[in-house]
């Protein structure tokens, strides 16, 4: 696989030198309006996408955020070589620096933080086939955790549950 790879990578370099050799520097385009509409449908994609799988931590978000940050990246690159002298270039300029790249970049730093997550419990069955609820976000209910660094239980977690559970009764 490695081989494959790299050897499409060395065709892909003669092909860019044919490529800079023979394209103009100018052409028409059909469609470009869908074209340009279609790449940010998929930054938006990209984007609720890692937002709701950081949002439960997921692992899932490290190859979206890494795909959606190239595509950033790409919209960056397109819109700087694509623009028009004089204002529009210095506009495509303007919104790489400070919008377009600057998101590629977190959204590269969400891709290394989403490989560190462990897979979470949440996409682990028990018998009914169903999924646990997960632990965190906006859909966890109202379980409350032990207080960080106090090392004291509050109501409802496990451990202060059986804590202060009723005696069992004995006898009629």
């Amino acid at each position: 696989m490695v081989w494959g790879l790299l050897s499409v990578a060395l065709a892909l370099i003669g092909w860019m030198v044919i490529l800079g050799l023979t394209l103009k520097s100018h052409a028409r385009v059909r469609h470009w309006d869908t074209a340009w509409v279609g790449l940010d449908a998929m930054e938006v994609v990209g984007l609720l996408l890692t937002g709701a799988l950081t949002w439960y931590r997921r692992t899932a978000a490290g190859p979206v955020a890494s795909a959606t940050a190239m595509l950033f990246a790409l919209d960056a690159w397109f819109d700087v070589t694509t623009a028009a002298k004089g204002s529009d270039h210095l506009t495509a300029v303007a919104m790489a620096v400070c919008c377009e790249l600057p998101l590629a970049v977190g959204l590269v730093l969400i891709s290394v933080l989403a490989a560190r997550w462990k897979a979470s419990p949440a996409l682990l069955t028990e018998g009914s086939g169903a999924p646990h609820a997960p632990d965190h976000g906006p859909c966890s209910g109202d379980r409350q955790r032990p207080e960080p660094g106090i090392g004291r239980t509050m109501p409802g977690d496990a451990r202060s549950l059986r804590l202060h559970r009723a005696p069992e009764q004995t006898g009629p």
